[in-house]
């Protein structure tokens, strides 16, 4: 019986410990993942805040691809650093059976693998920023929990970002106040609930 008794504390205590060290995190509700025309800004909006990240040419060429055909995406869990500062992966994956070979040429062509499930892995890096109210947004018909990891009990925002269909203002310290108002701005990775969301 006292064996017994012992072994439970043991097991309290293991358990109290891992609550102890878990890293402090939350879970985002990504509603949009868009791409500007005007340049190589990724951004992934969720309900509070916005994830702002500069991709290189060919990721941008895969994910308006993504316009025409479906992949399927996945997150890992993101880490978020005192400064605001985010990273974490993202892999595309589709099946290359019913693909046409110049499709397929042309996914190997942006670092696509080649084989029957076809996969391009990317590691993003960018910073959180506050998302400003509006009341007009793209949104994806099923939302993307993600996994946030805080290396910080206290994260600062980098600034403060509003997103429209039509427009992205980007205020922060990092960068000048940018505003395009005539850019269209790309739903990508997914099904758009938008009305009037661009075509072309």
């Amino acid at each position: 019986m006292a064996t017994m008794i012992m072994l439970m504390v043991l097991l309290s205590g293991c358990s109290t410990t891992e609550k102890v060290w878990e890293q402090p995190h939350y879970y985002e509700s990504v509603s949009a993942f868009t791409v500007n025309e005007n340049n190589n800004l990724f951004i992934a909006t969720g309900k509070e805040h916005a994830y702002v990240f500069e991709i290189s040419k060919a990721f941008k060429q895969a994910l308006i691809v993504s316009r025409e055909i479906t992949f399927t995406p996945s997150l890992s869990d993101f880490t978020l650093r005192e400064s605001g500062e985010i990273t974490g992966d993202i892999t595309l994956t589709i099946a290359s059976g019913a693909l046409s070979e110049q499709i397929k040429n042309e996914l190997v062509r942006l670092g696509f693998s080649q084989d029957d499930n076809m996969t391009l892995h990317y590691t993003l890096n960018g910073n959180r920023y506050q998302l400003e109210e509006t009341g007009d947004t793209i949104q994806l018909a099923n939302h993307y929990p993600v996994k946030v990891i805080q290396a910080s009990s206290t994260v600062s925002n980098v600034g403060k970002v509003l997103i429209t269909p039509g427009a992205v203002v980007v205020d922060s310290a990092l960068m000048v106040t940018t505003g395009i108002p005539t850019a269209i701005i790309y739903g990508v990775l997914g099904a758009y609930m938008y009305a009037d969301y661009p075509t072309e």
